[in-house]
């Protein structure tokens, strides 16, 4: 078989180290799902993406310490205050430990994740955090999920012990969300300028969004130096304004996840890590 100029052309370029144009990914975003081209495009990225990693990978998990109805009112969110159907909750302490034990008694976790809604307790968060860190393998990393912060909050929250945050400027936000773009890419600058890893993702993907506007979205992970990329579908729950949409198929989220793979390429803080004993391990995207 014989690939068209332009796919030939991205991957092998791919293959020698280089990383797609934004131009490239839309292109490789506009193959339709379930084509031969987009099966060669997720082969050749899983193939560059297991050399570039050393065939490994690190195991992550999360720890949602509290639920409200959410300010954010994302239309894809669950807790969105709009159409939230959860009350208010707040584990203890103790059941904290717990999960934190569960996850990381085995020593092969790299990171523990804490999640709160948009708007949080620092105080609390912190109360987590000391606990969570003498619970945990010191190798294992402690990443927080949380709403907008500021510098001295990003100081705070590295002083107890975090390393790295997950946060996002998402598909569409401003538009399904309630939340301030310039906001949100704030706080990502926060995260890179006090020293955290940043972790990052394009999402929340459902079919009515464009190779442009997602290939817009995860190149704002790239330009700010991730230390992880991903890819996430939206799903379609019942009572969340946007599940009239649907969701995109797995096979759809493969492809993005190939793409977001291969253009990280570019991306210097998307590396192979030392993780104690361990020899590097991959970066999962």
């Amino acid at each position: 078989m014989q690939l068209p100029a332009t796919l030939d052309r991205i991957l092998h370029a791919a293959m020698a180290g280089q990383a797609p144009t934004k131009e490239d990914c839309v292109c490789l975003l506009g193959l339709p799902e379930d084509s031969v081209e987009a099966g060669v495009l997720k082969a050749v990225a899983e193939s560059i993406s297991r050399k570039r990693f050393g065939n490994r990978a690190i195991l992550l998990a999360q720890i949602g310490i509290d639920i409200a109805a959410c300010p954010g009112n994302c239309g894809f969110c669950v807790f969105g205050k709009d159409h939230t159907r959860f009350e208010p909750a707040r584990l203890s302490l103790e059941e904290v430990v717990r999960r934190a034990h569960a996850f990381a008694d085995g020593g092969d976790l790299y990171a523990l994740f804490l999640m709160t809604m948009h708007e949080f307790s620092m105080g609390w968060l912190l109360k987590v955090v000391e606990a969570a860190r003498l619970t945990v393998p010191s190798h294992t990393r402690i990443v927080v999920n949380i709403g907008d912060f500021d510098a001295a909050q990003a100081a705070e929250l590295r002083s107890a012990g975090v390393s790295g945050a997950y946060h996002v400027c998402r598909l569409r936000e401003g538009t399904d969300t309630s939340l301030d773009p310039a906001a949100r890419t704030l706080t990502i600058r926060t995260i890179r300028d006090a020293g955290l890893d940043l972790y990052y993702c394009c999402e929340p993907i459902g079919p009515e969004h464009t190779p442009e506007e997602m290939v817009e979205q995860l190149f704002i992970g790239i330009d700010h130096g991730c230390f992880q990329h991903a890819a996430m579908r939206r799903v379609a729950t019942e009572f969340t304004p946007l599940s009239r949409h649907g969701q995109i198929t797995e096979r759809r989220l493969a492809q993005v996840v190939a793409v977001v793979t291969l253009a990280s390429l570019q991306c210097t803080g998307t590396r192979p890590a030392r993780r104690h004993s361990w020899p590097s391990v991959f970066h999962s995207t």
